[in-house]
């Protein structure tokens, strides 16, 4: 019995050491697994993830508002077709405005042949300046030799004239209707805004500004 005592202790001691063994072997080889393989960790990050911009969807151009003043009709007939090509959004404004001066001139003659036959004696006389009327208005078939700011230059003119032999001009006051032609353009582009630039330096007398859209639009 106590034979049989010793043998199944041992067997307890054996197999307690057994164990023992195994577990800290096992966790050696996974200490050496991990340092083995430790250059091969690779870790996982989360990339930031950034829109790439279209290339087909091209920013607003800035726009700009305009003012287009001291433009006659015949400066307006003159950009029609520049202004057409533009696609510009363009209101036109009118003003007529009464100017008076004093100008130095033959009276209507009885039809334009008898004004022309007048227009050639004054070549004889070796006055250039002056052109026959023939607009249909009431001076129709009048000779202009001269328009002034002031009575006492067109008095002057007059004098000069008669010295050499003109005896049936003229001095009198003239009323005209000058007309003022504005044009307000609204959403003009950058590149727009140089064409119209390029056509206001040759067109003598106006003047093309920049201004305030909010007042542009209230117009």
């Amino acid at each position: 019995m106590r034979t049989l005592f010793l043998v199944l202790l041992l067997a307890n001691v054996a197999f307690y050491a057994y164990t023992q063994f195994f577990h800290w072997s096992s966790q050696l080889n996974d200490a050496e697994i991990r340092e083995i393989n430790a250059d091969k960790i690779t870790r996982l990050t989360t990339p930031i993830v950034t829109a790439t911009p279209d290339k087909s969807i091209q920013p607003a151009e800035a726009s700009a508002c305009l003012r287009w003043t001291g433009l006659s009709s015949v400066a307006i007939e003159t950009i029609k077709p520049q202004l057409a090509t533009l696609q510009l959004n363009v209101q036109q404004e009118q003003n007529n405005i009464e100017k008076t001066s004093h100008w130095v001139y033959i009276p209507p003659r009885l039809n334009l042949v008898d004004a022309q036959r007048k227009a050639t004696e004054l070549n004889r006389l070796g006055i250039r300046e002056h052109f026959v009327i023939n607009d249909g208005s009431a001076w129709q078939n009048a000779i202009s030799l001269g328009v002034f700011s002031t009575q006492e230059a067109a008095k002057q003119h007059l004098k000069q004239l008669q010295r050499k032999g003109v005896r049936s001009a003229v001095e009198g006051e003239k009323k005209d209707t000058i007309s003022s032609i504005t044009l307000h353009i609204n959403q003009v582009t950058p590149k727009q805004q140089e064409d119209l630039q390029r056509l206001a330096n040759n067109s003598k007398g106006s003047q093309l500004q920049t201004i305030d859209c909010l007042n542009a639009s209230a117009k």
